[in-house]
């Protein structure tokens, strides 16, 4: 039973190796990406890299229901183009639909929220 026990705490260890591998790659690609083309120019640019936020935080909440990642939305929310402005109301949507059972989540999303009323509230 030991045996099975070490593999299976040695194949969650790989995982969170993986995990946090992966977390850097998208923390490259938020930073050398997203964040320079969330205000392209073309309108169009400006909601796709929005509509994957949505994306990310639907598969990954625990990770992308933060300020570091909202606050993109947030800012989207004052620019021109409906399309993007549409995508960052249904990305910020995401965030609120998916903190419902996480106190955690439910703080900073409030803190978030707090922050950028005004333009929330527009």
């Amino acid at each position: 039973k030991g045996s099975k026990a070490e593999a299976i705490a040695d194949a969650v260890a790989e995982l969170e190796e993986a995990l946090d591998a992966a977390d850097g790659v998208s923390d490259e690609l938020f930073d050398d990406v997203f964040a320079k083309r969330y205000r392209d120019a073309d309108p169009a640019i400006r909601a796709a890299v929005v509509e994957r936020l949505g994306g990310w935080i639907a598969a990954r909440p625990g990770r992308y229901v933060a300020t570091r990642y909202l606050k993109y939305a947030a800012w989207v929310l004052d620019f021109e183009g409906a399309a993007g402005r549409a995508a960052a109301a249904r990305a910020l949507g995401e965030a609120f639909a998916r903190t419902k059972d996480d106190a955690a989540r439910k703080a900073a999303l409030r803190d978030f929220a707090v922050r950028f009323a005004p333009r929330l509230a527009e």
